[in-house]
């Protein structure tokens, strides 16, 4: 589903369906905002999302460890969006010494109030070595 991203905060994505989870790190029932890191190691992330904007502004989007302003910014990245859709991909990587870690994808409106496109958004974490 479309959802509504309120400018000047940070607002976490929430993943409401999935296409594949073979490691059941993500529930689109409990904390669907959250991916929760199975096993240690270094792992990969990306995140696509499209802005529907209403007024041309900054958009940002960040993957984080943790769910607070407060944590460790894993990327981030801004565009300028026009009026119209603006799609952003970032990627990034991570070690992570013990499982349990959560990651959080926090997008920002600099502007007017914004929607990410329903069916537009996709995540992907991969373990790339222990």
């Amino acid at each position: 589903t479309t959802q509504t991203i309120p400018s000047g905060s940070w607002t976490p994505l929430n993943w409401n369906n999935e296409i594949f989870d073979g490691d059941d790190v993500h529930s689109t029932v409990t904390n669907s905002s959250r991916v929760i890191i199975p096993s240690s190691g270094t792992w990969t992330f990306g995140v696509q999302a499209t802005f529907q904007t209403s007024a041309a502004n900054l958009v940002y989007i960040r993957i984080i460890e943790g769910t607070t302003a407060a944590s460790t910014v894993i990327v981030e990245d801004n565009r300028w969006a026009q009026v119209d859709n603006t799609r952003i991909v970032i990627n990034g990587i991570q070690h992570f010494a013990t499982s349990g870690s959560t990651i959080t994808v926090n997008v920002l409106s600099g502007g007017s109030t914004n929607n990410i496109l329903a069916n537009t958004l996709r995540f992907w974490g991969h373990r790339i070595s222990a």
